[in-house]
């Protein structure tokens, strides 16, 4: 499956604010104080962008699952919580993904 292509929009600062963050960043930074077992606030955004995803999979298929083949905007979220990194793929909704964890 082909990388998923950047957006034209430069790489977005990080804000200070959550409700400065686009609504899938923020979806992303509560999986992951999920995923940690800590509040939103101990959540540190390392960087997203805007990205465009080969298909509903947003870049990270699973197997035994079906996607749509159809380009699919979304974001790409760096996280760290508690000591981990994540990396989140979303749609431009509530749809996100754990990518990866280490």
């Amino acid at each position: 499956m082909p990388d998923p292509t950047p957006s034209e929009q430069p790489e977005t600062p990080v804000p200070d604010d959550f409700d400065d963050y686009p609504q899938p960043v923020v979806a992303a930074i509560d999986a992951a104080a999920s995923e940690a077992d800590v509040t939103r606030n101990e959540v540190r955004v390392m960087s997203y962008e805007q990205r465009e995803w080969p298909s509903t999979a947003l870049g990270c298929p699973q197997p035994g699952f079906s996607y749509a083949q159809v380009v699919t905007p979304g974001y790409l979220v760096l996280l760290v919580a508690d000591g981990i990194e994540f990396t989140y793929h979303t749609n431009l909704s509530t749809g996100v993904i754990l990518c990866s964890r280490s």
